[in-house]
């Protein structure tokens, strides 16, 4: 035992789905490097990925230390890197930008779901290196003009309280109107397809493309 406090049941569980998390990770961003085009978007997938690698192996020894059997993850024989790709150049880093966000999310809920120092060290730091993959991401796609930004809007003057329940319905179809406040407005555009334009527009356009297609690893091949 590495720690006199052994690991609770929520931190097992929350290694064992981060593993799972992060080799899946390791695997796409493999195939991706391999498809790179983009010195700039390859670049940040190759660092992406040798971190990932790294935190990987952080894993493993906290496992190996605890005496707990190591979880069977993804690996190289489930992505074929020598496909063709079925995507445009964006698509990657789109896909990469969607994984990061998607992982902020479970680092902070593991985050709270930990106990012992070392563990809480370890997903303050997978925080941090998501988060900064993130922004690595929106910024490339930024440069590239293919992230759209949410509408602008006026910028409030006042503060205003609701006044009633009429409020609520000043979005109905048959009720007298009022403008949308940024509230609102945030949450639509957040839920709305242009957030992820490019990577659902690819994505219905590829496989409506290989409808008859089978899968093998992250690509398709004819059959």
């Amino acid at each position: 035992m590495s720690q006199e406090i052994p690991l609770s049941s929520s931190e097992i569980a929350t290694l064992w789905m981060t593993y799972q998390q992060k080799t899946m990770t390791q695997r796409i961003l493999e195939y991706f490097i391999a498809q790179a085009e983009d010195n700039g978007a390859k670049e940040i997938m190759q660092d992406t990925h040798r971190q990932v690698v790294n935190y990987i192996e952080d894993i493993k020894t906290i496992l190996q230390n605890e005496g707990a059997a190591i979880p069977v993850g993804y690996t190289e024989k489930d992505v074929n890197v020598g496909v063709p790709k079925l995507y445009n150049k964006m698509f990657d880093i789109m896909f990469l930008r969607l994984l990061k966000e998607i992982s902020m999310g479970l680092h902070t809920l593991h985050l709270t779901m930990s106990y012992r120092k070392d563990m809480i060290s370890l997903y303050k730091e997978l925080t941090a290196f998501t988060q900064s993959g993130y922004d690595k991401c929106v910024d490339y796609l930024q440069e590239k003009n293919v992230l759209p930004r949410p509408p602008a809007v006026s910028i409030p003057k006042t503060a205003k309280f609701a006044e009633g329940t009429d409020y609520m319905n000043g979005i109905h179809l048959f009720s007298s109107k009022r403008a949308l406040n940024t509230v609102e407005v945030a949450h639509i555009y957040y839920a709305s397809p242009s957030s992820t334009a490019v990577l659902k527009e690819e994505l219905i356009m590829r496989i409506a493309f290989r409808a008859k297609a089978s899968v093998t690893g992250f690509a398709f091949t004819d059959t």
